[in-house]
Parts: structure tokens; sequence; C-alpha cells
């Protein structure tokens, strides 16, 4: 069986700083195991209460506690060595995705060693020390690890992942007086919405499938499927026509170990993503350009459903 000998462990906080607003740091925990010989160092970012994993061939624990996202080569290796699994063990964003998997395979042998990246990075800091010194020189199944936060709520919870959520509890319930304009523009909104790459849909699994859930519902409350596309090819090409003189831009940005995307805004909105991607300590611009024309018509149907 394999075993995960812990030959040194690193804990540090990133430095923050000012995006609208004050900006906490992120802490950054890395563990350097020794696996069948090989050496390899599995580090974890939390940002936000979200887990960012990497697995790297050498130690980079310093220039992730740096942060320094203007690096584009570093950028670039640390995209490349972001994980979302661990020997089986799912890290896709959700601590509740890696206990689901850690509750249904407690014999894994990398169980340990996940448990306690997890526990180091959510531990009160005046106990990093101990956890630290605890673990160094010794076999991860050697360990006597507490029981971290997230995963007491998990097991207090209850969660299972494959739980079948019942309707009732996302509240899925149409309005029987909603009118037909009001009901097609939420039928865009969400169909366009669930095919979108977002970095909300990859760490929101279960608004994910409540969102879903709620497409299904308005559908069934559609009558007729023909009426529905006839008008939603005209809505889009109106609202297409009203924005010819508004100037739109596509936007790519990355957000380390759990994927790259893009946002098509009107241009004047840039300020606020960039604000909002410098709050969000993995997270990086990528870059912009001149949206075409099926962006701006994809950006209509996404927003047919806001409040005017």
């Amino acid at each position: 069986m394999k075993r995960f000998f812990i030959e040194d462990v690193k804990c540090g906080i990133t430095e923050g700083g000012f995006a609208c607003g004050p900006v906490g740091g992120n802490v950054v925990v890395t563990i350097q195991f020794k696996e069948e010989g090989k050496t390899q160092w599995l580090s974890l970012v939390e940002v936000d209460g979200i887990p960012n994993v990497f697995l790297f061939d050498k130690d980079v624990h310093d220039e992730l506690v740096k942060e320094d996202f203007d690096n584009e080569q570093f950028t670039k290796y640390m995209g490349d060595h972001s994980i979302h699994e661990f020997n089986g063990i799912e890290l896709n964003g959700d601590y509740r995705d890696a206990f689901g998997c850690i509750d249904k395979d407690p014999d894994n042998p990398a169980v340990p060693v996940v448990r306690y990246l997890i526990t180091l990075v959510r531990c009160d800091m005046d106990d990093v020390e101990e956890l630290i010194s605890m673990a160094i020189g010794k076999y991860a199944d050697e360990l006597d690890i507490p029981e971290s936060d997230v995963e007491e709520d998990y097991y207090d919870d209850g969660f299972d992942d494959e739980e079948e959520y019942d309707d009732e509890e996302f509240d899925l319930a149409i309005p029987d007086d909603i009118s037909k304009e009001d009901l097609y523009r939420m039928r865009l909104a969400l169909e366009t919405d669930l095919v979108t790459e977002s970095v909300y849909h990859d760490i929101e699994g279960e608004e994910f499938e409540q969102e879903a859930a709620r497409l299904q519902a308005v559908k069934d409350s559609c009558d007729d499927e023909n009426d529905y596309e006839v008008w939603k090819e005209k809505y889009i090409l109106e609202q297409f026509e009203k924005l010819k003189e508004k100037k739109f831009i596509t936007c790519t940005y990355l957000f380390a170990g759990i994927g790259q995307y893009e946002e098509i805004i009107p241009k004047e909105e840039k300020e606020s993503l960039i604000c909002w991607i410098n709050g969000n300590g993995s997270a990086s611009f990528g870059g912009e350009r001149e949206s075409t024309d099926d962006e701006i018509k994809k950006y209509i149907a996404l927003h047919s459903n806001d409040e005017e």
C-alpha cells in the first residue's frame, strides 16, 4: 500500500492588499512528501473559502506566498500544476467533495494527507507551529490529525453528494400569474447561463443543480415551444439593435487551480470587473478584445431576466 512520508511542511499568508476595499491575505500551505522514492510538493491556497490545490515538482511555496501574478511564467507554471484530485480524492473547489470521497473510501492512503492539508489551512494561527512539528519526519498515516471545521460541518450536515435534491427545497414553483414575457425571459436567462462556463458553476455545485432544476420547471410551464423560439429570436434581435452603439468587450480571467473563463461586458464595466478580479487572490486578468456580434447576443440572453 502507498505511504506518504512528510519531509517538510510550510505555512504562510499572502500580503493581501486593497481592491475596492481592503483584501485579506490568503493562507498557503505546502507539504513536501515522498512516495515510492519520489519527492513532490502539494500546496493548498485558500481564497475566500475556496481551496486551490497544486502538485509541484519543486518547492515554490515562497512564490505562492509572494503572489506575483504579473509574473506570467510563474502563473503559467501554477496553471500547469493545478490539480482537481489527489490519488482519487476530489479537490475541485469545494471541501465537501473531498470529504465525500473520503467518506466513500476511508482506506485510501491519501486520506490523512488531504485531511492534514485541510486542517492546517483551516486551523487557528496559534495551532500552526504544533501541527507542523507533529508531522515532519513521519508518515501521514501515523498522524493524529484534529478534525477541521469544514470536516466537522460536513458530517454534522450529513452531506451526500449523490443526494437527490427535493424540488420543494429550492422553491421551484412558478407563479400562476406570471406573464408570458416574464416566463420567456426567465427561461432564456437560465438556459443561456447553464451552457456558459463560469467560475461560479465550478465552485457552487449545489446552486448549479438548483438552476438546472428551476429551468426544467420553467420549461414545463411553457405551453408552446415554437412560440418561445420565435419570441427568443425576435427579442434578441430587438435588444441587439438597441445596443448597437454600445461598446462591448470580452475579457479573459484565470482562477488558479480552477480554470480560465471569459466575461462579456459593456466596456464601461471593465474597471468593476478588474476590481472584482483583484479582490480574489488566486485570480488574474488575462486581457480583453472587442466582442463579436454573437457574444453581444449571448450577453443579451444572459441578462434577459435582469430587472429593468
